[in-house]
């Protein structure tokens, strides 16, 4: 760690630090010499600079050996950033192609473009269908003969460019722009940029791909920027217009959009070097040094790219680690992360009698919360996870199962919050026990249990996609209950909801399926084979049986038609 990070401050602060962290004093030689850290609280001698250190010295009413101690634990923090990033970036080639697109002929600016050497095209903004791709790929379709088909632009301009498409990196709005602005950025865009990758796509946990009854597509409609898009294979993402604001992670039931720069995966190992200390949580567009305000003792900043990433699951992860208040700062009014908040602290609220999750939208509401803020602990054991493979439904229902313990806290009531919480309904004197509705269920909340030959259901893990109540083939038999969670131990354990004995085999006496599921079929279909008794004694065997009828049955057949006794 001390090859690692760099730490500028207090010299009673220095000596205590200097054996875990490089110091101006103890790493002067080195740092004149241009070595480069990985953390640093000063802007010129890291990859990572970290201003919130420095904010959180001039700040706090933290003795000396309790900012020491709180200072260790961010840059342990940073660095664990740091090693878990899955941050990545690809580059794109920009070429020439020009497309403008407007209600009118925007001749002037097409000839300074020509003159520039840019191939320059246009098309009515009336013959407009659809734009796909993004910076160095864009295509577009048109009415008619508007544009030659297969042909892709680099950037374009456009006059009254709609809404979806204003955030996109490449798109230059004529209107609110001029002219000669777009020409001088155009003019100066690199032949080949770095496009980062914000959010990382699990196309193997997507409802949309994998689930297609459910016909998710919660993260596309979220998105203010339109950077996600369907595509045959699940979701597609325009990189260059993603903002990594997290809401498409926010909002995803399954966990199948991960932010790159805070890993779900690590994020509990982040957390957890926070334990016994409040965190603020801040944007990393705000710039902490403009705070003036003291920060009570024991209390952390966390700065992240974005405050909308925190969805139940982040927010339970760093509660259940720090056993602390948690602060959420500058954030835009967000629905997503209110009902979240909303929802752990609802949780909280019943279990320990105060909420844990402030969201603070200015710096009044910030002092406000900090002056009143508590010393109470809320000691939860953490969950034993495995180090991947676990989705984010089945973590949230490990670590609320830990928050809920023995005890009947009540029903969480779904009004108002955005959470696919909740529970379902299946008629046991309807369910043949198919199973088909387990088969679709993307996060195991419904089981097959062959031991007693039973259906289950956990309520702690139903994200309420629906897949299961329209796969089931008998009508009124299953259906989502939205009217909350109950916050009691039988929610996390697999509840019994329609049960079965076996049908045995009338020829090997061999116990092989559901006996009304048998009895269905044999209703359903002894009017059809009525007058062929080999095939109505089929109905009641079990595969191996009925194959073995078939084919003495077709033997005998071929004896008959043969002549052969």
């Amino acid at each position: 760690m001390k090859q690692e990070c760099f730490f500028a401050g207090d010299a009673g602060l220095e000596e205590i630090l200097q054996d875990f962290l490089a110091t101006s004093s103890s790493a002067l030689a080195d740092h004149r010499a241009g070595t480069d850290f990985i953390i640093s609280n000063q802007p010129d001698n890291s990859v990572l600079f970290a201003p919130e250190i420095d904010f959180y010295c001039r700040h706090t009413l933290d003795d000396t050996a309790g900012q020491a101690d709180t200072i260790l634990a961010m840059y342990r923090s940073l660095l664990d950033r740091f090693d878990f990033s899955k941050e990545t970036a690809v580059q794109q080639v920009i070429g020439n192609r020009i497309l403008i697109i407007s209600e009118q002929e925007e001749d002037g600016i097409k000839q300074e473009l020509a003159a520039a050497g840019f191939a320059v095209f246009q098309l009515l903004a009336a013959d407009f269908i659809k734009l796909n791709g993004e910076i160095g790929s864009f295509s577009v379709k048109a009415k008619g003969g508007g544009l030659e088909p297969d042909i892709t632009f680099d950037q374009i301009i456009w006059r009254n460019v709609p809404n979806k498409f204003l955030y996109f990196k490449g798109i230059h709005n004529l209107t609110a722009d001029s002219s000669q602005d777009i020409i001088s950025t155009i003019a100066a865009t690199p032949g080949k940029i770095n496009i980062g990758r914000k959010v990382h796509y699990q196309r193997g946990i997507c409802l949309y791909n994998t689930s297609k009854n459910a016909a998710c597509s919660k993260c596309i409609s979220t998105c203010s920027f339109g950077a996600l898009y369907k595509t045959e294979n699940g979701i597609g993402i325009y990189h260059s217009a993603c903002t990594g604001c997290g809401e498409c992670v926010s909002v995803c039931p399954t966990g199948a959009l991960d932010p790159t720069w805070l890993p779900r995966d690590s994020f509990s190992q982040v957390c957890s070097h926070f334990a016994g200390k409040a965190v603020l949580v801040i944007p990393e567009n705000i710039n902490p040094g403009g705070l003036e305000l003291d920060l009570p003792t024991g209390l952390a900043p966390l700065v992240v790219k974005s405050g909308l990433v925190f969805d139940e699951n982040y927010l339970l992860t760093l509660a259940g680690n720090t056993c602390k208040e948690v602060i959420i700062y500058g954030v835009a009014d967000d629905n997503l992360l209110a009902s979240a908040a909303n929802f752990v602290n609802q949780i909280y609220q019943k279990k320990f009698g105060r909420k844990i999750i402030h969201i603070c939208h200015d710096e009044a509401a910030l002092r406000q919360v900090l002056a009143g803020l508590g010393n109470t602990d809320f000691k939860v054991q953490p969950p034993k996870l495995p180090a991947a493979g676990f989705s984010k439904r089945a973590e949230t229902a490990a670590r609320l199962q830990l928050l809920v313990g023995n005890d009947d806290l009540g029903l969480i009531s779904s009004a108002g919050h955005h959470l696919p919480f909740g529970t379902i309904v299946i008629d046991p004197d309807k369910c043949t026990l198919c199973l088909a509705c387990a088969d679709v269920c993307p996060t195991r909340a419904l089981s097959v249990h062959a031991e007693d030959n039973s259906l289950r259901f956990t309520a702690s893990l139903c994200i309420q996609c629906g897949c299961c109540s329209l796969t089931c083939p008998e009508t009124g038999c299953l259906s989502l209950v939205k009217d909350g969670f109950a916050l009691e131990p039988k929610s996390f354990v697999p509840q019994i909801m329609a049960q079965d004995e076996l049908f045995t085999c009338t020829e090997c006496s061999k116990e092989f399926a559901p006996k009304k599921a048998v009895e269905k079929i044999i209703n359903a279909m002894s009017s059809k084979f009525g007058s062929d008794p080999v095939k109505l004694k089929t109905l009641s065997c079990c595969p191996e049986c009925k194959g073995k009828l078939m084919v003495e049955q077709q033997i005998l057949s071929q004896q008959n038609l043969d002549g052969r006794p």
